[in-house]
């Protein structure tokens, strides 16, 4: 039998994401208009609201799924910051000017329950992460090399497995950490 898991990703932002492309957030959208000059383009009335998940909470998530040594049997995980902003606060955060445009058919609210991986994962997101967006926006989202300047502290932990061994789990934590940052 093969065991799984699968874990379920809210809006993923940070270093090195995508600033176009038919899967960009719009926090990649409201970037690269504000790095060409261009207004911050809202569809509908920009009330709705999504969670945003920082790419760092992401990788904490999938180290803790993957070193897990109990079986999982296919449980899902929402991975998610379990706060929402509406696209009008994400558009005010960066500044600049805003342009209502297309109605378009979306969902109203993302909203993640992180209960079940803080219970079986011991998983959190590491706080608001929104912080770093509200400082520098555009080249903070753009540049692939402010992976230091986003990156926010990890909770660091030692874990032990069924019968009290530690396991490597801040040992593969900084392995994926030096291999992100090589990317």
């Amino acid at each position: 039998n093969l065991d799984t898991v699968s874990l379920r990703y809210f809006n993923v932002y940070g270093e090195r994401m995508n600033l176009e492309g038919a899967y960009c957030l719009v926090l990649g959208i409201f970037a690269k208009q504000m790095l060409e000059g261009k207004p911050l383009t809202i569809n509908n009335d920009g009330e709705q609201r999504r969670d945003f998940t920082y790419v760092g909470d992401v990788v904490n998530a999938n180290i803790l799924a993957a070193t897990r040594l109990e079986p999982f049997n296919g449980d899902v995980f929402n991975i998610g910051n379990g706060k929402n902003y509406s696209v009008n606060e994400i558009a005010d955060m960066l500044g600049g000017e805003k342009q209502y445009g297309n109605k378009v058919i979306e969902p109203f609210e993302t909203l993640a329950d992180n209960s079940k991986a803080d219970l079986i994962l011991n998983w959190k997101p590491t706080g608001d992460n929104m912080k770093p967006i509200k400082k520098k926006p555009a080249k903070r989202l753009s540049n692939p090399k402010i992976s230091k300047l986003l990156q926010l502290k990890w909770r660091i932990e030692e874990r032990r497995d069924k019968y009290g061994r530690t396991n490597n789990y801040n040992r593969d934590r900084q392995l994926v950490l030096k291999w992100i940052n090589n990317c």
